[in-house]
């Protein structure tokens, strides 16, 4: 089966999220956890969490040009201390969530709410 909704709302979710629009990301999340593994979404913040940290540095990233534009875009609300720290923060979550000690929801959830602020926010 394929959810086309679906997949647009992990898109969007990833595009607000990455946007720094937490409570858009939040309101998406939700819906995505109705029908979605969240270990998918897991992978796919790490996968745009590697490929943003490639961007911002100017190193070659093997991804269709279309996303390397889109990544260059959203680069700039980040600087690369921000994403080594979030990326860290995805790293002890990984290992939380497969010991058993953390649900996957919960952590992402959080890393949403606490990782993703404008420098604006406290």
């Amino acid at each position: 089966l394929i959810f086309p909704n679906l997949e647009l709302n992990v898109f969007q979710f990833l595009d607000a999220l990455f946007s720094k629009e937490r409570k858009l990301a939040l309101c998406l999340l939700e819906k995505i956890f109705q029908k979605e593994d969240p270990m998918k979404i897991f992978n796919l913040i790490l996968f745009y969490l590697r490929n943003l940290a490639l961007v911002k540095t100017a190193k070659p990233v093997k991804i269709h040009s279309f996303l390397i534009k889109k990544f260059k875009i959203l680069a700039r609300k980040f600087d690369l201390r921000e994403l080594k720290a979030i990326y860290q923060r995805m790293a002890q979550g990984d290992i939380l969530i497969k010991s058993g000690k953390v649900d996957p929801k919960i952590f992402l959830e959080n890393l949403v709410i606490f990782s993703f602020r404008e420098e604006t926010e406290f």
